[in-house]
């Protein structure tokens, strides 16, 4: 038998909370290798905060399965140096001895497969792969996800990972872990469930019933991500309900999907049906952003009826001139009809939360104060989404072009925290008062 150790590994960033989070690229992965013959696969969550060794603070989640994620500060390095930044660096997981006492209890396997996250969030694949060294040397490390696939060169030259696999999971992984391996390795189908029970935190999960977005927005890598939008069929997506509603003890499903609600005749009504009818002992929540547009009362009724509890929807700005600059303004839509339809199904309004987006090159704060009053005057709370820039964007290319933006910076650099002190934005006074703006309007709907 060979031996596979799949890592999700530490986030370095200036903060961090867990919304129904898991490395859903690395459990693809473990999910298409399950019941390979002659395999067997072992999983390592450094973020997992149901971990003995997280403070208790950290392991107590809210009613609806969120968390705050323990984290411990780590040096700043020089590229942030002249940004003066307040706040502290950290790594964010389980501790460090946890880590290398969970590595000194396994036996040594025959390759390590590691996801990675942002690629500002690397500093934490570099550790985790230094203290994989330390504990077994030479073992082979494959690395995969959104850092290595967005900065290839970066993650080739600095991760300390033998492989590198950028994009999506397939042939790529297939050809490397043979030859690592020595025995042919073949993907099978997706087993999302398979992948699910290798998780030791099963209380909340994210669900993914689609892969890719139809949309362009310019600040996105989506489309750079997974090039090719593919949508699981109805069924399906049921029948990997079924099998996590009859094994695990999950109570929250988060969907992650991108556009959720595209062509909802055909999609997410029949789905949301479905769950209806199934019955399934779950409650939903969408904290990627719901489609305006979308929302009509028949999907705002079956939306309710399947326990949709969090309804978070993407509005990004009501600005005009940024909506048409961005490429979004193709999937926005009525928000005060939405909401109309939300609450006649029996949502509060001010339960319903929205997504805008701060710290765009240019945007002002005119801009961004009037997207924050026109939303609290429909009755809904709003949350600010920072900008990150990320390279091979439309965005990115443009930044990059005015000098905004360095093609072989540090990607540190991209951290969404830093957009007021590079000075393409908002200053990080105009951003304070801002933040106390929308939490005095929040605090007021949340009393009303």
């Amino acid at each position: 038998m060979k031996s596979v150790l799949l890592v999700n590994p530490w986030i370095a960033d200036f903060a961090a909370y867990d919304l129904w989070t898991k490395p859903l690229g690395l459990m693809e992965v473990a999910g298409r290798l399950s019941g390979h013959p002659g395999l067997t696969l072992d999983f390592l969550d450094c973020l997992d905060m149901s971990h003995p060794s997280v403070p208790d603070a950290f392991r107590k989640k809210k009613p609806e399965g969120t968390g705050r994620i323990f984290g411990w500060r780590i040096a700043k390095p020089e590229s942030l140096g002249a940004l003066q930044v307040p706040r502290a660096l950290k790594h964010y997981g389980i501790p460090e001895e946890a880590f290398a006492r969970e590595l000194e209890r396994r036996p040594r396997p025959d390759a390590v497969l590691m996801t990675s996250g942002m690629t500002y969030q690397y500093p934490g694949v570099q550790r985790a792969i230094e203290l994989i060294r330390k504990r077994w040397g030479g073992v082979p490390v494959l690395l995969g996800g959104i850092y290595v696939t967005l900065c290839t060169d970066h993650a080739r030259a600095h991760s300390g990972a033998d492989k590198i696999l950028p994009g999506p999971a397939g042939l790529s992984l297939e050809t490397v872990l043979s030859e690592i391996l020595g025995m042919e390795i073949r993907l099978g189908r997706e087993h999302y469930p398979a992948a699910c029970a290798l998780l030791s935190d099963r209380s909340s999960l994210p669900f993914l019933t689609t892969r890719g977005c139809p949309f362009h927005c310019t600040y996105c890598a989506s489309h750079l991500l997974q090039p090719v939008c593919v949508r699981k069929s109805v069924e399906a997506c049921l029948e990997e309900l079924r099998w996590i509603s009859a094994h695990l003890s999950t109570r929250h499903i988060a969907f992650y999907d991108d556009a959720l609600l595209l062509d909802a005749d055909r999609h997410a009504k029949p789905l949301f049906e479905g769950i209806v009818r199934e019955a399934f002992n779950f409650a939903f929540h969408t904290p990627n952003g719901l489609q305006v547009r979308e929302i009509d009362a028949e999907l705002a009724v079956l939306m309710k009826k399947a326990d949709v509890r969090t309804v978070r929807l993407s509005v990004e700005t009501t600005s005009a001139r940024l909506l048409k600059r961005t490429g979004t303004d193709r999937k926005m839509g009525d928000l005060a009809l939405a909401a109309g339809h939300l609450e006649k199904a029996g949502y509060r309004r001010n339960e319903l939360d929205s997504y805008l987006l701060i710290g765009l090159p240019g945007q002002t704060n005119d801009e961004i104060q009037e997207s924050v009053n026109a939303v609290a005057s429909l009755g809904i709370r709003s949350h600010f989404s920072f900008f990150s820039p990320i390279p091979g964007t439309p965005l990115w290319k443009e930044m990059a072009a005015s000098g905004l933006v360095s093609n072989g910076e540090d990607p540190l650099l991209h951290n969404k925290n830093l957009f007021p002190y590079r000075g393409w934005s908002i200053t990080p006074e105009e951003l304070v008062r801002l933040k106390e703006l929308q939490n005095q309007l929040n605090a007021s709907l949340r009393h009303n």
